[in-house]
């Protein structure tokens, strides 16, 4: 690979992650998301079909977008600036502090879309004991 194609396959993962979150925002609509796919050299409509599926399942069961283009690994940690920013949320919600231990950045992530998006359950996030 070139140092031009390495930097086309980085710029394109990151154009795909604004796309996603474009499509799941209702900024884009099925025909659109695979234009601009075409456009910047994904033009594979097979991929394209599953993507759209994969985000339209992620729009249903109201799981987070993905962030540019790939989501963290399941099994990594949630990090300082996500534990902050969740208590942050929840304190100006009013609501209560879900249970930090052992959650992943996938879990914070969920945690954050939720306070943001009004639907944030804390008995989900409580350890029972």
């Amino acid at each position: 690979m070139t140092a031009l194609s390495d930097a086309l396959v980085t710029a394109q993962r990151t154009a795909i992650g604004a796309l996603e979150k474009a499509y799941l925002a209702g900024l884009l609509d099925d025909g659109d998301l695979a234009s601009k796919l075409a456009e910047i050299g994904c033009p594979d409509t097979v991929d394209a079909g599953h993507l759209l599926s994969a985000l339209d399942t992620i729009r249903e069961y109201g799981a987070s977008a993905p962030a540019n283009g790939a989501a963290p690994k399941v099994d990594e940690p949630m990090t300082d600036k996500q534990r902050a920013f969740i208590t942050s949320l929840c304190g100006e919600r009013s609501a209560p502090l879900p249970d930090f231990a052992g959650l992943s950045k996938v879990q914070a992530s969920e945690i954050i879309a939720s306070l943001q998006d009004g639907s944030y359950n804390p008995a989900r996030w409580a350890v029972p004991f």
